[in-house]
């Protein structure tokens, strides 16, 4: 699916916290930009695909699932871009504001 590097952690301010308070934070940005990944994938896929996706997530083969999103959704990994760097964008601007305050 996709993978938070060290790179995109650094530019969150959060690559060098120590790793119980990291941890939490990486785990709730990869949760939050997987469920954008995955409204804007199912806006584009119908009813039968959206099954299809469900019975792959069920039998928990991520790399069936990959192949079959990157089959179905032509645009699958510029999805993946977008919403990292909207994620990523919002996370500055409001560290930005708290920092403001």
């Amino acid at each position: 699916m996709f993978n938070l590097d060290e790179e995109y952690l650094r530019d969150l301010g959060i690559a060098d916290m120590p790793e119980d308070m990291k941890k939490p934070l990486v785990e709730g940005l990869e949760k939050q930009i997987q469920d954008r990944v995955s409204l804007r994938i199912a806006e584009r896929l119908t009813d039968e695909q959206l099954e299809e996706l469900a019975r792959l997530a069920e039998s928990g083969d991520e790399e069936a699932q990959v192949k079959w999103l990157e089959e179905k959704v032509p645009n699958y990994d510029e999805i993946i871009r977008e919403v990292l760097i909207e994620v990523k964008d919002e996370i500055l601007a409001q560290r930005a504001q708290v920092l403001e305050s």
